[in-house]
């Protein structure tokens, strides 16, 4: 399943990195990484950060990195829904989305490496700066940040 769901991902993401290219965020995985070794982040370890937060993740925290570890109380002014898991460390990742009315995010791991999805409808291409919180057991080497979206 998660094989067929790389593929998919893979296809559709080419129709949007016309109307992404001026979103500086957007990094593709190269060709060399095989897209049947990526593993899906469980969706209780992925948090959203809150509207009236976005701008301070955005444009202060992750303006000049791709990823930055936080602290607990961090995290809970970024999304007071956040939830701590055993063992793992709190991160702010950089993330972007299309239509986010509309869509969802998939978080795939590599092994230390990240790949960010954002899967929506539209009709027209959209780029836009986002960040997520994510519970991880290691530190995050690279970081890919995928758009996809289908009419």
């Amino acid at each position: 399943m998660l094989l067929l769901r790389a593929l998919a991902l893979t296809t559709s993401c080419a129709f949007a990195a016309v109307g992404c290219a001026h979103c500086d965020w957007v990094r593709w995985v190269p060709e060399g990484v095989a897209a049947g070794e990526w593993q899906e982040i469980a969706q209780s370890d992925i948090f959203e950060v809150v509207a009236s937060r976005e701008y301070v993740a955005v444009n202060r925290d992750l303006a000049m990195t791709a990823v930055a570890p936080l602290t607990v109380e961090a995290a809970k002014y970024f999304n007071p829904r956040y939830e701590t898991a055993p063992g793992k460390q709190a991160y702010l990742v950089r993330a972007v989305y299309g239509h986010g009315g509309t869509g969802g995010y998939s978080v795939l791991r590599h092994e230390s490496d990240l790949r960010i999805v954002h899967d929506s409808l539209g009709h027209s291409d959209a780029c836009n700066a986002s960040a997520l919180i994510i519970n991880l057991d290691f530190a995050p080497r690279e970081v890919y940040l995928e758009v996809s979206i289908d009419e």
